[in-house]
């Protein structure tokens, strides 16, 4: 029956994917891929090995404390040269420059990229070292070898742009002992920030280390960065998201026994959205609760994340009272809520109220939207009306 609620999509065809599109797939494919098979086809380097710092007579060595406890039990030792962190402006001759660079590190063999890279006589810049590696990010050891061959070349500059984008491609193949020492490199020149954090938490996060993600939140405190209530919300939403509810869940309550931080309208709605994925609707309906009991007004969103919760456990005649609730309340409806309660009706086989919906929604004066097309779609196949299914494809097609 899911296949139904997708017909629309499949009638009307789709264009292909771009290369782009692919390639952010590949995300996925790294995020599911075990630490094992990492480790196996591409040996540790040596931390030195990141940020060769060859050029200049002042060095700066750093093996922090901090980052042998979260990468690993090997020390961490490597050399660094001060440098200018500011980072210039855009420049348009970099494209192909980068293309070029790209196209050499893909096809090269790793020993001989950094002759390959001389021969081509590109001027290296901070703004092509930053596009190069994110060009790159699916990529992490080709990435580290264009890194170690551009930092020994005049024109190079450490941003923290580099360094992000270099920290995301390692992080992908969780090479997370290079990705430490980057950020002692970082913390040597100056550049680390809350997002240099962040992309480590999101990449321990979707890796399944939990306990090594909420550490590093926690290690931001040490490295002189004060922690705000965003950035809990940012981290229960980034752990919810990675299938983490419940430790998402765990931080919330740890929050408010210590009196930390007076959660807020974002606070609840993240943690609603997260226990909505794992269909739990009694811990999404308490979070709803907590939510109205410390005076805070639900927003379209939390109402929307209510009646998602409602449909999805099957429960459509509560999301009509939470519907109706939303709208004595003055907070008017959005295409979305509309979107869930006709996908809902129709999964309940109710198409008359699904399509009630559809019409409160076209009057309401919302411009047709393909998902909530193809939840009519959906409530009349459920329905077997093939031939009212058909028509409503059509129409879609006429109205492009």
């Amino acid at each position: 029956m899911r296949r139904l609620a997708r017909v629309s999509s499949y009638l009307l065809g789709s264009p292909r994917r771009s290369p782009a599109a692919l390639a952010m797939n590949a995300y996925d494919v790294f995020d599911e891929m075990p630490d094992q098979v990492f480790t196996s086809l591409v040996p540790l380097a040596n931390a030195s090995q990141v940020v060769g710092g060859t050029r200049g007579s002042c060095l700066c060595t750093a093996a922090r404390e901090s980052a042998h406890e979260l990468a690993g039990p090997d020390p961490l030792l490597f050399t660094v040269v001060p440098g200018d962190a500011t980072v210039e402006g855009p420049s348009a001759a970099v494209s192909e420059a980068v293309e070029r660079v790209c196209r050499v590190v893909c096809t090269e063999p790793e020993p001989k990229i950094p002759s390959a890279l001389d021969a081509l006589g590109v001027a290296v810049s901070p703004e092509l070292v930053a596009q190069v590696l994110k060009h790159l990010s699916n990529a992490g050891m080709l990435a580290l070898a264009f890194f170690r061959w551009a930092e020994r070349q005049d024109g190079f500059r450490y941003t923290s742009e580099s360094f992000h984008n270099l920290i995301e491609a390692l992080g992908k193949i969780k090479q997370f002992r290079l990705v430490w020492s980057l950020v002692e490199a970082m913390r040597c020149r100056g550049l680390l920030s809350k997002d240099t954090f962040r992309l480590i938490v999101r990449r321990y996060a979707r890796a399944r280390k939990v306990k090594e993600a909420v550490e590093t939140f926690e290690k931001m405190g040490s490295f002189g960065l004060k922690t705000d209530l965003s950035d809990y919300n940012w981290l229960i939403d980034t752990l919810s998201k990675s299938k983490q509810v419940k430790k998402a869940q765990a931080i919330y309550n740890e929050m408010k026994r210590k009196g930390r931080f007076v959660p807020d309208l974002k606070t609840y709605t993240v943690l609603m959205e997260g226990w909505g994925h794992e269909k739990d609707l009694l811990m999404v309906k308490t979070v709803y609760q907590e939510m109205v009991n410390a005076g805070i007004r639900p927003d379209v969103v939390a109402y929307g994340m209510l009646i998602s919760a409602c449909c999805k456990a099957g429960k459509c005649d509560e999301a009509l009272k939470v519907f109706q609730e939303m709208k004595v309340s003055g907070c008017m409806p959005s295409p979305h809520v509309y979107c869930m309660l006709i996908n809902g009706f129709g999964s309940e086989e109710r198409l008359d109220e699904a399509l009630k919906y559809f019409e409160l929604y076209k009057e309401s004066g919302f411009p047709m939207e393909i998902p909530t097309c193809n939840a009519v779609v959906g409530a009349y196949c459920r329905a077997s009306k093939f031939q009212h299914a058909f028509k409503m494809v059509d129409e879609m097609r006429n109205s492009k």
